[in-house]
């Protein structure tokens, strides 16, 4: 079994170009793969030509099985790696251990986070959360440095659905296969105390 994650050029077509004709099956003419680098097929709001040099990168997977949620971690980082933000000192007192920690823990590697970002009503935070093995399954989302106020699962447009039991630091919460589960998040800054210098 083989798979190719495009890092620049994630639009393909399988079997043959794309020649206008929308079939209604799916039937591949070839096993052949290709890959639309650049969209010039229409001249409408494109330029039908496009001059310079350009680099596109492929990564070619294989192996006797292949696992649908590796693949879908493997894509996620070849095609959009890991951004660095720099944070300014915080206001709440608190160490991290060993200079590094997580802020949010998941720990079913099958659920992948697809976006954890502010609301847009500025009430929390929206986590979104997309199971990828095609199987039921059963995850858990901890912070050691956020306390769990309230979480909502959510509509897509971030319509508060149903209150969720909540710990102290963490919640559990059953994702159906392939589905995309949409999180709102109330948190307030809960440091772990460290040892205490006192005498």
């Amino acid at each position: 079994m083989a798979a190719i994650i495009p890092h620049d050029a994630p639009l393909v077509s399988f079997g043959d170009i794309v020649r206008g004709n929308w079939p209604t099956e799916f039937r591949p003419q070839s096993s052949s793969i290709f890959s639309w680098v650049m969209n010039n097929y229409w001249g409408t709001n494109f330029a039908p030509q496009q001059g310079g040099e350009f680099s596109f990168h492929y990564t070619l997977v294989s192996g006797r099985a292949l696992d649908s949620a590796e693949l879908t971690r493997s894509g996620n980082e070849a095609m959009t790696p890991l951004e660095v933000d720099q944070v300014g000192a915080a206001t709440t007192p608190g160490k991290l251990p060993n200079g590094a920690a997580s802020l949010l823990e998941v720990d079913n590697a099958s659920v992948a986070v697809a976006t954890w970002k502010l609301a847009e009503d500025g009430q929390g935070s929206i986590l979104r959360l997309q199971e990828t093995a095609g199987k039921p399954q059963s995850v858990e989302i901890r912070s050691a440095y956020l306390k769990m106020d309230q979480v909502w699962r959510c509509s897509l447009l971030e319509d508060n659905l149903q209150e969720l039991k909540v710990d102290r630091h963490a919640f559990q919460i059953e994702v159906k296969p392939f589905e995309i589960v949409t999180l709102r998040l109330r948190t307030t800054p809960d440091f772990p105390q460290g040892p205490s210098n006192s005498k």
